[in-house]
């Protein structure tokens, strides 16, 4: 085995049975710039492959031994064209070897006697190509592991979300209202988290107040807005029941937070053994009382901005004698402003009237139906928002 100084370009090796071949092609070789191993037979070849690294093998066709097909066969076995190129030299007069070379996996042939500019362009190409595919299997393996981090990293977020939305719904599962109302309500985030806030508690003097929230936007923000809402609202004193009272203290210590231009329109109600229900309204979709009786439904207005905005904000706050029968329905905008394919919202308006339609159904029926009007209206198109209903009915 002779072994040259290594060059800049690349290392090929030379298998070939002639010393003075192997002499002309190892200086020419090297005058391109490659360092170059020469071997005298296939078999002291096959002892050496796979030592070193290398870019290219120059292999002669005949020679004692071994052949360079057989030789060829091996090196196959382990290595693929696009991993080691190897140029198949064989005499003008032997073509069927050409043949059998390219089909059993040469890249290309060099034609006895050689042409030396041949042999230099075709070899520069062959480890041009060899280097290329090593760049892309590089590439491709760094990708394989950025996508795999990524995934990984996907993976732990959803599994975090999939938590974060499961203690939601949890936290969000308002407290059983006394034996004189009926409740029903139905969640749908938008994302595995939700903006829409749903909270309810029964009073010492035994009525029950219910509050329903929605943070502007949705998804992570958005939810811990809420998270936080729900975390003032248990610092809120039981004894304090007023809706108004209620609002304006939320309102004055989410001002203090710098939410960024964030805000939540809410709406607060309680509703004594009774029958008085006192509401106040935080820029929040009207809430929506139906009389069971002939007299007309009332609508819940907003009387001031959403919270968060302005610190000192005075909220009205209305009281009203309801009966028997009667059911109050509280909604976030991501229902009323379901689009259908067209873009044309479902509409408060709509929803009015649809539940003045059906008011003498049971809180149950009457959240059914109203899904069952918008799912239709939305024609298969995805909300873009968080929905939140519930419905309260009055039965002492």
């Amino acid at each position: 085995m002779t072994t040259i100084e290594p060059a800049h370009a690349g290392k090929v090796v030379i298998v070939d049975s002639s010393e003075v071949v192997r002499r002309i092609l190892t200086d020419h070789i090297r005058s391109d710039g490659y360092q170059v191993i020469a071997f005298e037979s296939g078999e002291r070849f096959l002892e050496w492959f796979g030592s070193e690294p290398c870019d290219a093998l120059l292999l002669d066709s005949r020679m004692p031994g071994l052949s360079g097909l057989k030789i060829l066969q091996r090196v196959r076995a382990r290595l693929d064209r696009t991993e080691f190129p190897i140029l198949f030299v064989t005499a003008e007069s032997e073509s069927h070897h050409v043949v059998a070379a390219l089909t059993q996996g040469a890249n290309d042939f060099l034609i006895k006697p050689i042409d030396f500019d041949v042999l230099s362009a075709r070899l520069g190409v062959q480890v041009a190509l060899k280097r290329s595919q090593e760049q892309l299997r590089e590439s491709m393996a760094a990708q394989r592991k950025i996508r795999a981090q990524l995934e990984a990293s996907a993976q732990s977020a959803l599994t975090e979300l999939n938590l974060a939305a499961e203690l939601q719904r949890r936290i969000y599962q308002p407290t059983e209202p006394p034996p004189f109302l009926r409740m029903s309500s139905y969640f749908r985030p938008s994302s595995h988290v939700s903006g829409d806030i749903l909270y309810g508690r029964p009073t010492p003097d035994g009525s029950f107040l219910c509050f329903l929230g929605d943070a502007t936007g949705h998804g992570v923000a958005a939810a811990l807005i809420t998270m936080l809402v729900i975390a003032l609202l248990e610092t809120v004193e039981r004894t304090t029941t007023s809706p108004k009272q209620i609002l304006q203290r939320l309102n004055q210590q989410l001002a203090h937070f710098e939410l960024n231009g964030r805000f939540v329109s809410s709406i607060a109600i309680r509703i004594s053994p009774a029958g008085v229900l006192t509401a106040a309204n935080a820029g929040h979709p009207a809430g929506i009382l139906l009389r069971n009786s002939p007299a007309a439904s009332r609508l819940i207005e907003s009387s001031g901005s959403p919270l968060g905005w302005f610190e000192n904000m005075d909220y009205g706050e209305i009281e009203l004698q309801i009966a028997p029968g009667d059911q109050v329905l509280l909604i976030t905008d991501g229902f009323s402003e379901w689009t259908d394919r067209n873009g044309v919202q479902f509409g408060h308006d709509r929803v009015l009237h649809l539940a003045q339609a059906i008011h003498q159904q049971k809180p149950d029926g009457l959240l059914e139906q109203l899904l069952a009007a918008v799912t239709a209206h939305s024609q298969g198109t995805v909300p873009q928002d968080d929905i939140t209903l519930v419905a309260l009915g009055y039965n002492p």
